[in-house]
């Protein structure tokens, strides 16, 4: 009996290549496509303006290192406030540097001085980069006028000098993202939200075609069947999914495809139960369609993969729990990039929870619905 279903749910997917395109397909030409997005991997050339209203040698040091950086690209050095603030305006700009008029001065008589840096802060990544290489420049040529100062009253050379200044410095070891290039970080997460969307639409699919089919088969029998045979095709979907990652981003195998394919079992299981759940509440595939669309952004961004769940308000962090992708998505991650991950039974016996509920609720739903039918039936009679 049960192979006879598993055949017919294979032979119903032939009939409807959409099926085999959402399992198979989806997370293969998401992961391809914003691959070539982030390929540049970090952000860099990002257009800035300068005005320095000084223009001495003073002055002309920090616009040379602000040109000699990977981080942006001068696309103009005016000769007025009100020229800088256009080039912002126009979006001709997204940060500009004032250097001010008595900024010798300041160093040589008061010891400090104040370069101007201003950002636009419509776009967080860009601001970010900016602020962080902006204050990586000026805090080096600090060190290095400060050099300069002590080497004068003290008759060292300058590196000398330096090391008095800066006795600490900083080694950066970055674990699984050595470059913090967004291709590592992005295309993965949206692959596997890909692949969620992907089954989703297939299971979906499928329940709401049995409307149309004759019943060989008992409910039951047929609920059991679905369940085996899209857990078995998302098993191999997955698989494929987690192997074109490593290939195209050329990642290191770290962790045995067991262990991968552990956590992308039960994690197709939680997103089946809830395909099926969802998918008993509609008679026609584009309503459940467009019920399913609503899904996927409210699912990436709870999952805590941008956004880390760490940071949320303890309410958002209770309600990211119910959507299986934050089970998956960052353990997923960390099990490409570094090799290992925290609480994996936990996660595994999450998503096993979320698929047994939504089984669960999807029996109760259907005895619901049945016994209003029947109250229906009745009163007509």
């Amino acid at each position: 009996m049960l192979f006879k279903i598993l055949r017919r749910e294979f032979f119903q997917m032939l009939r409807d290549p959409r099926r085999i395109l959402f399992l198979f397909g989806v997370s293969i030409i998401y992961l391809i496509f914003f691959e070539l997005l982030y390929l540049p991997n970090t952000v860099k050339k990002i257009p800035l303006v300068i005005y320095d209203a000084e223009n001495t040698k003073l002055s002309r040091e920090i616009v040379t290192d602000f040109l000699d950086s990977d981080s942006f690209k001068i696309v103009s050095q005016t000769n007025s406030e009100e020229s800088m603030m256009n080039y912002l305006h126009n979006k001709e700009a997204l940060a500009a540097i004032e250097i001010p008029a008595n900024f010798s001065r300041q160093i040589y008589l008061e010891g400090s001085a104040s370069v101007l840096c201003i950002i636009d802060g419509t776009n967080i990544i860009t601001t970010n980069v900016i602020s962080s290489s902006t204050q990586e420049i000026l805090n080096a040529v600090s060190e290095k006028f400060a050099a300069r100062r002590l080497s004068l009253m003290l008759g060292v050379n300058e590196n000398s000098a330096l090391q008095k200044i800066s006795p600490v410095t900083t080694n950066l070891r970055v674990l699984g993202n050595p470059i913090q290039g967004y291709l590592l970080f992005f295309p993965i997460g949206l692959a596997l939200a890909a692949f969620q969307q992907g089954l989703l639409f297939a299971v979906g699919a499928s329940v709401i075609h049995e409307h149309a089919e004759k019943r060989e088969f008992q409910t039951w029998q047929l609920l059991i069947g679905k369940i085996i045979f899209y857990w078995i095709s998302a098993f191999i979907s997955f698989a494929i999914t987690i192997s074109a990652v490593e290939i195209s981003l050329d990642l290191p195998t770290r962790v045995h495809i067991s262990t991968f394919l552990i956590l992308g079992g039960t994690y197709a299981f939680s997103i089946i139960a809830f395909g099926i759940f969802l998918s008993s509440f509609f008679n026609q595939e584009v309503d459940f369609i467009r019920a399913v669309l609503i899904y996927p952004v409210p699912a990436f961004i709870f999952s805590g993969y941008a956004f880390p769940t760490e940071a949320m308000t303890s309410s958002m962090q209770l309600i990211s729990k119910i959507f299986p992708l934050t089970w998956l998505a960052n353990a997923t991650r960390d099990l490409l990039l570094i090799g290992h991950t925290a609480h994996f039974e936990k996660n595994i016996f999450a998503m096993l929870i979320i698929g047994t509920i939504f089984l669960s609720l999807t029996f109760l739903a259907g005895k619901f619905t049945k016994k209003i039918s029947c109250k229906i039936a009745s009163a007509r009679d």
